[in-house]
Order: structure tokens, then C-alpha cells, then sequence
């Protein structure tokens, strides 16, 4: 029961909760990360555009997955390496991400 506490308890590393009087804490979604747990918009941080995260309840930005080789993705948030799209012709992706 988590009526009448001295103090709130912090949402643990991968989990977040951006609104006020709730009584758990939700799990990060996938396409980013959670690591800020104190910030007011509940610690979530979107993986930067080139990676993906399909995983939820990740508290890293190391869970975010770098497009392959020869491919890119514009997309912040991606959640699918689908999203990584091959370079066009007469463009070229050496480096991952």
C-alpha cells in the first residue's frame, strides 16, 4: 500500500512516470531510453536519427542500435531497424549509424 509515505520513491533506471500522483512507474518506451528519471517529462531521451531501439525498458542510450553499413535512417525515435533505408545511388553509408 502505498498510501501515507514520508516520500515518493524514485522510478529505477528504465521505467518512467511523467505524470503526478500515480502510484507505479511505466516501463521506457521502445525507440529511446530512460535515464533522467527526475526530468519533468519523465527521463525519456529518443534515440538519436541513424539508430533504433525495438526494446522497452531500456535505461542507455547504448540500447539504441546503429544502422548498418550502407543504409541511414533521418528518423529520431526509431523503434525498428526498419527504418533504416539503403543510401541512394550516387550516395554511400561506410560507417555505421
Amino acid at each position: 500500500n502505498l498510501t501515507g509515505q514520508a516520500a515518493c520513491v524514485k522510478c529505477p533506471a528504465g521505467e518512467f512516470q511523467p505524470e503526478r500522483g500515480q502510484t507505479s512507474c511505466d516501463l521506457c518506451a521502445a525507440g529511446g531510453y530512460c535515464d533522467n528519471t527526475e526530468d519533468c517529462g519523465g527521463g525519456f531521451a529518443p534515440c538519436r536519427a541513424g539508430t533504433y531501439n525495438e526494446k522497452t525498458g531500456s535505461s542507455s542510450p547504448d540500447a539504441c542500435q546503429q544502422c548498418p553499413p550502407g543504409t541511414s535512417s533521418p528518423i529520431a525515435g526509431a523503434v525498428s531497424s526498419e527504418t533504416c533505408a539503403s543510401c541512394r545511388a550516387g550516395t554511400f553509408g561506410g560507417e555505421p549509424g
